[in-house]
């Protein structure tokens, strides 16, 4: 998928969870699909790209999870969400999760 193009440059720091500070190296625009069958959902999302360790391959901000009119539950690690075919669930692996925020980043 060729988006080189379309990346734009940004100078705002994020801030991870421990409060470290880093700057994104761009932020581009894609179509985001959501695709489990029955369910079904496309959302154009702005996406920030980012050069850094980290255990997570994303992370939803708020500004999306209200543009998806998702629920989150932490308690039982899931989000739902309507989609054309119903409502979505995901649900999260508890014990995966704590492997990986066990394990030393590079």
């Amino acid at each position: 998928m060729d988006v080189d193009h379309k990346l734009i440059a940004i100078l705002e720091p994020l801030f991870n969870f421990t409060e470290d500070s880093f700057v994104p190296r761009e932020r581009t625009t894609l179509a985001v699909d959501f695709r489990e069958p029955p369910y079904h959902l496309k959302k154009f999302m702005e996406l920030l790209v980012v050069n850094t360790c980290s255990t997570y391959h994303g992370v939803l901000s708020r500004p999306v999870l209200k543009n998806l009119q998702a629920v989150t539950s932490i308690h039982h690690l899931a989000m739902k969400l309507p989609t054309h075919g119903g409502v979505a669930k995901v649900h999260g692996n508890q014990t995966t999760a704590r492997e990986l925020g066990s394990q030393p980043t590079p």
